[in-house]
Parts: structure tokens; sequence; C-alpha cells
């Protein structure tokens, strides 16, 4: 081999190791560590890479893929995370992360923090159920990774007597899984307890008389809004938890028993109305009598 042929080679090793370095394959070495401290995220990045060839994508967990993007081309964005000690953007699916490096994305983390967020705080590596309803019955089938964060659109009064998030339509988190832990508030005057027993529930009724059945039973030691009240049948004062949904008081903190005066008001009607009854029998008894008397006179 002549010094010319050598050359050649030398300069094309050279340039190998150059493109190579450049387009990712330089990351033998790098340590590897999957997604964490996930964020959703919405818009639009461009890649922002003046190096030879293009940026070579991630997977979630760390392991970089055959995937290049190029200089100037736009993406949608899914998701923020942090691999490999980097911050990374979901610009697809879970084999298409890009280092935020190599964008002109703005997370925003210039900005004030987003007060309608909640971050989930569990167990490092698990989740926790994302619910249809506030309720803990209905799983999606998706769970939320430990130090993600979502947007709130929404609360409400679950049945573990904290307040849910709501994360956008038939999607609810509790409370006390999130960095915004809200017990419902017993002080309120208008949130009732249940009163039951541990680890069983009242029905929930669809008037106060308990007749028509929702379906429903609500949770010992949940907390619910009050709307209205009335009186029931079983002679104790019903919260209704709106719409027609109705709960006896008797199985709350705030028991109440119909007022002695409203009773007292039934009893004389009734009084009243067995008097009348009486003295009408004995009037039709007497004028029997009386007929009776004189057709024998006769």
């Amino acid at each position: 081999m002549n010094n010319k042929e050598a050359a050649k080679l030398v300069a094309s090793a050279m340039g190998a190791a150059i493109l190579a370095g450049v387009i990712g394959s330089n990351n033998t070495n790098q340590k590897v560590e999957a997604a964490t401290n996930n964020q959703q995220v919405r818009g639009v990045l461009r890649v922002k890479y003046n190096g030879l060839g293009g940026v070579n994508l991630l997977d979630n967990n760390g392991h970089f893929q055959d995937k290049y993007v190029y200089n100037n081309s736009a993406f949608k964005v899914w998701e923020k995370a942090t691999i490999n000690d980097q911050t990374m953007y979901r610009i697809g699916t879970q084999k298409q992360w890009i280092p935020a490096q190599y964008t002109n994305w703005d997370d925003g983390s210039s900005r004030k923090q987003n007060v309608n967020a909640v971050t989930i705080k569990y167990v490092p590596g698990y989740g926790i159920n994302l619910w249809k309803t506030p309720a803990s019955k209905e799983w999606t089938g998706r769970r939320l990774p430990h130090n993600s964060s979502w947007k709130v659109f929404g609360t409400a009064v679950g049945d573990d007597g904290y307040v849910w998030y709501n994360l956008g339509g038939d999607q609810w988190i509790p409370s006390r899984y999130t960095n915004k832990p809200i017990k419902a508030a017993a002080s309120d005057s208008n949130v009732v307890t249940i009163k039951y027993v541990p680890g069983y529930g009242i029905n929930l009724w669809k008037t106060p008389a308990s007749k028509e059945w929702t379906g429903r039973r609500l949770a010992h030691n949940s907390s619910w809004r009050v709307y209205k009240t009335a009186v029931g049948d079983d002679g104790y004062i019903w919260y209704n938890l709106g719409g027609d949904q109705w709960i006896p008081s008797r199985y709350t903190n705030r028991p109440v028993k119909a007022s002695s005066s409203a009773t007292s008001s039934q009893s004389s009607k009734a009084s009243s109305s067995s008097a009348s009854s009486a003295a009408s029998s004995q009037s039709s008894k007497a004028s029997s009598s009386s007929v009776s008397s004189a057709a024998s006179s006769d």
C-alpha cells in the first residue's frame, strides 16, 4: 500500500468516527436511565442542530434508536421527562425522544409554574390508577407514573374523603396521591361525612324514602356536599347530594331527627281525622237507633 492509499484510509476512518460521534452513536459509554419526572406538555418544537447529519432519537428507557431528525424540522411535543440525566421531549411514540438542547422549545421553566397542575406522589417506579369517576370503581386501564405532572380541569369530593382532580373528560385521580392532597373540610356546613361501618357503605337513594336504590353505595368516612334537605320516611332529615341522590342523615356525622313540631302536627291531623270519623260513626248509630225506635213505636 502506498502513502496515498494509506492517507485515504486514515481520512475515511476519521470521517466515519467524526460522523458517528456527531449523529449519536458516540454514546456507547453513556449511563442509561429510564424516563423520570414526566410532565404532559403540548406545542410544536423545531430542531436546532448545526452539526453533520441529524439528531439521534432515544426511547423512554434511555437507549438510542435508529431514528434521526434534522435541523429546522418541526414536530408536535407530547411529553417532557428526564432521561439519562438530560431533559428530553417526546415528539411521537415512546421511542421518539429528543434532547432539549437540540430544540428551540421553551418548556416554561422561566415562567411561573402552572397553578392548575398537580404532580403524582406515590412510589418511585410505580404509578396510580386513573379512574373514570371520583369513586375508585371504574378504572380507565391507565396508570400515571410517580412524579409525572398533569393539568387539572375540575375537582370533586371522592368516596375516600379527599378531593379528587379531574384531568379532562372521564379521568379522575385522588388528591391524596399528589403534591396537593386536600381532605374534604369537615367544618364545611354544606359537607357531611358518612358514619357507618369501616369497610362498608350506605345505599344512595333516588328519593328520601329508601325505595329506589341508585345502584351506588357511599363508603364509611367519605365526605359529600349537601345541596338541600327533606324529611324522610324514617323520621329523619335526608340530605340531597345533587340530582336524584339522597342519603338519610342518621348515617352521617350530622344525624337530624325530624322536628317534634312536625311530628305533632301530623299526629294532630290524624287525631282530628279519627275524632271526626268516630263522631260521624256515633251520629250514624244514633240516627239508626232513632229510626228503629220510631218504627217500633208505630
